[in-house]
């Protein structure tokens, strides 16, 4: 899958869902609104239950935060470049967790759900060029 133009909010769960596609293992990929906890598109096989959501959003927003908080306390020399995409990883016996969000634009991130580290790997830079190209959510409207 490639993503070059500017994806629009309609055709965004489209790509989602192609995203989710690329990766066997993929179950879930959701474009999350950090600052409201919310997801606002979401591609998912099987569904998910609006509760499992939120429950995402809330560990996407707080592992950032602790991010944040980490890179702030790490030696200069130690410090990962600034403006380099995020990404977090939790990893437990459900699979891997993946969230992912761009300097230029802290309050978007792409949660994945992967049953392996191996897909986790398998779609990380497709998906970080999605969270690129998708519409912000101030500008979709926090549909």
């Amino acid at each position: 899958m490639t993503v070059a133009a500017r994806v629009s909010p309609a055709d965004l769960v489209a790509h989602l869902d192609t995203l989710r596609q690329s990766a066997p293992d993929c179950r879930l990929v959701a474009y999350c609104d950090l600052d409201t906890r919310l997801v606002l598109r979401h591609a998912a096989e099987p569904g998910v239950r609006q509760e499992v959501l939120d429950r995402l959003s809330q560990e996407a927003a707080e592992a950032f935060l602790l991010h944040r908080i980490a890179r702030a306390n790490l030696p200069p020399n130690c410090a990962p470049p600034l403006g380099e995409p995020e990404d977090i990883r939790l990893i437990d016996d459900r699979g891997v967790r993946l969230f992912l969000r761009l300097p230029e634009a802290p309050q978007d991130a792409l949660i994945l759900l992967c049953a392996s580290s191996e897909g986790a790997d398998q779609v990380q830079s497709v998906a970080t060029g999605l969270l690129q190209t998708a519409p912000s959510e101030t500008r979709m409207g926090r549909a």
